[in-house]
């Protein structure tokens, strides 16, 4: 059980305190609730572009990581569909400088435009090392694009293209910077902490920044889809791949613990029944992984299978279909049991670690559900077998599939 408490200040900012008496570090989580899905459609890649942005220092404190450092402490981030995450842990006698230093770069961040040049060009070339330049990088940008045609999940948080990162403008990146503000941010402390006394802090640092006024654009709702989409794509990878993606519903819908549980059947391990089934017994992949994708808005549920030698697509897309039906008629209640074992020894494991549980509060309360940080075990551990063949046969339907043909360049 992981309490916490929890309150807002007048300037909008959410924040979460939670007490842990065995804790001998501190940790700080901002969650700023801005993703790539409220970008526009011609200028992606802005939201992680200013991620970057947030390390390059206020006035008063040039570089963050140093003296982080210098304190026992280290910090990061990272940036997805639908929130800006950052987050920073020290020992506990330095907790009042983590939160100073996020108080600090909330209100009084240094955006030189020559700090900006140098981070549009890091960015850029990451997008070329992880989507471009690498094997299968291009992937998520194939696939979304495939499965949504309305929604801003449509397109990966690195953005859609470099030239979206190079047109954007200092004067942009300005501009962004009014996100990043106590109304739309949720401020979450974590370790042997005296409540009261950080409650004052809190009230120190951050109650006299300002709330902003900023218009954040609300991507279109996906309609539901009616048919089956594929693409084929050559590319020069070492094996031949098929990526199938499904509709599924939002991170905090029922259906989404239930089809979580089906890919954890589908593809846990080795001994799991596609791995089993198609890459042990039928040999037609050498590989083959499955999981979902839990996001704000509807998601997906993704297989993703590495060909082996001499497959056809249609074969190895038959199989997939074949292996899914009959893998639902071999579900006991027995390896249901091993599945909510595993989950509940997952669940358990994140309650250990400080960092992992400011994270996840600030998660849960962003989806709006902040009591799930203790009650998902429950919706888990209640879920019944009749219940997930049910759901995978409502979601797992080849006739709105969303598949991708990847091939080797010297596939035929």
């Amino acid at each position: 059980m992981v309490k916490f408490e929890k309150f807002k200040l007048d300037n909008g900012l959410t924040v979460i305190l939670h007490k842990d008496p065995d804790s001998t570090l501190a940790a700080v989580n901002v969650l700023y609730k801005i993703g790539s899905k409220n970008e526009v459609a011609d200028q992606t890649g802005i939201t992680h572009l200013f991620e970057h942005m947030m390390f390059t220092g206020t006035e008063s404190v040039p570089d963050i990581d140093v003296l982080l450092q210098d304190a026992g402490g280290e910090n990061n981030a990272f940036t997805n569909a639908d929130y800006t995450n950052y987050y920073s842990y020290a020992p506990l006698a330095n907790l009042e400088l983590l939160l100073a230093i996020e108080a600090d770069r909330m209100s009084n961040l240094k955006l030189s435009e020559k700090k900006f040049e140098i981070q549009r060009n890091v960015v850029i070339e990451e997008f070329y090392e992880t989507s471009l330049n690498q094997p299968y990088g291009d992937v998520w940008h194939l696939i979304s694009d495939l499965a949504y045609k309305h929604h801003h999940y449509k397109w990966p948080t690195i953005g859609k293209v470099p030239d979206h990162i190079m047109d954007i403008s200092y004067e942009e990146i300005q501009a962004f910077y009014d996100f990043y503000c106590p109304n739309n941010a949720i401020l979450v402390i974590g370790g042997n902490i005296d409540i009261q006394k950080i409650k004052n802090r809190v009230d120190y640092y951050f109650s006299d920044i300002p709330p902003k006024n900023f218009q954040k654009l609300i991507p279109p709702t996906e309609p539901a889809q009616s048919e089956s989409r594929k693409i084929s794509i050559e590319r020069n990878v070492p094996a031949s791949s098929l990526y199938i993606g499904f509709h599924i519903p939002e991170r905090i819908h029922h259906d989404f613990y239930a089809m979580d549980m089906i890919t954890d059947f589908y593809s846990n391990n080795e001994s799991s029944y596609l791995y089993k089934t198609l890459v042990k017994q039928k040999s037609i992949f050498s590989s083959i992984d499955s999981w979902v994708v839990g996001s704000v808005d509807p998601g997906l549920l993704l297989i993703e299978g590495k060909l082996d030698d001499g497959t056809d697509y249609d074969t190895a897309l038959q199989s997939i279909a074949n292996a899914l039906q009959e893998g639902l008629e071999q579900l006991t209640d027995q390896k249901l049991e091993k599945i909510k074992n595993k989950i509940k020894t997952t669940l358990i494991q994140s309650e250990v670690n400080m960092l992992n549980k400011v994270i996840s509060l600030a998660y849960f309360e962003m989806l709006g559900d902040i009591d799930l940080i203790n009650t998902e075990g429950k919706i888990y551990y209640n879920m019944e077998k009749s219940e997930l063949i049910t759901t995978a046969h409502r979601y797992l339907d080849f006739d709105k599939a969303n598949i991708l043909e990847y091939k080797a360049a010297a596939f035929s």
